[in-house]
Formats: C-alpha cells, structure tokens, sequence
C-alpha cells in the first residue's frame, strides 16, 4: 500500500469533494492544475492523485489551496459548493 492512499470510503468522499471544489475554483480563478502542484511543492502527478480522492489531502494542502485561490477553507470541504456553482451556470431551458 503507498503511504497516504485513501481506503476509508468516507475519508474518500470528503477528499474528492476537495477535489471538485478546487477544481471549480481553479476554474474560476483561471489557475492550472499544474500551477497549483507547483504552489504546494508537489508533483502534477501528485496533485492528479489528490484530486480524485486516492491520496490523501493534508491540512496544510487544504491551507495553501485555501491562500493560492483566495478561497475561504470552509468552502473547499463543503458539499454545497459546486452544486451551487453548477445551478449557477445550468443552461436555460
């Protein structure tokens, strides 16, 4: 097993909403992927990981995503927050 690889299912779910949330706000933000590996010194690989919910998010991840976007860190753990986003931009029928 690679060190930090999520099994917990819970524990998987809440670092895949991390994921989605940041990627709405790197979106938003027009920042990269790339560019935020390189904020949190890690590997664009790394990050790939992080974002779909197969390694663990540290705290301090959390943190800097939180600084490097400009994004309250509440926002980045709610559930709430790319629902909000997608009604925000459902196309009108």
């Amino acid at each position: 097993m690679k060190r930090n690889t999520v099994e917990n299912a819970e524990d998987r779910k809440i670092y895949m909403t991390i994921g989605a949330n940041t990627r709405v706000y790197l979106m938003l933000r027009k920042k990269t992927q790339s560019q935020l590996a390189r904020a949190l010194g890690i590997t664009p690989s790394t990050i790939t990981q992080k974002m779909q919910g197969s390694v663990a998010w540290f705290a301090s991840d959390v943190y800097r995503i939180s600084e490097f976007l400009n994004v309250p860190i509440d926002k980045l753990y709610s559930t709430h927050a790319v629902n909000e986003f997608a009604r925000a931009y459902e196309p009108i029928a």
